[in-house]
């Protein structure tokens, strides 16, 4: 599960992992979540995105700043 990208930033800094399961019965309940997750998201377009309030804005600048507090 995971799609670690192989540099020492990902390894490092972004600590991201992989996890190798080898178990039908989980990866099948993964399967139905992923696909799950699918039939209830939508596409955004750059424009939408980039056109969303203010206050969603502010929100991620602050989730920004405090994530870099470690």
């Amino acid at each position: 599960m995971g799609s670690t990208n192989l540099d020492s930033r990902s390894f490092g800094l972004n600590d991201e992992v992989n996890l190798a399961v080898p178990d039908a019965i989980l990866t099948g309940h993964l399967e139905q979540d992923f696909q799950h997750d699918l039939t209830t998201s939508r596409a955004i377009s750059y424009g939408q995105w980039s056109g969303r309030p203010w206050y969603e804005k502010l929100q991620e600048w602050v989730g920004c700043i405090l994530e870099h507090q470690q």
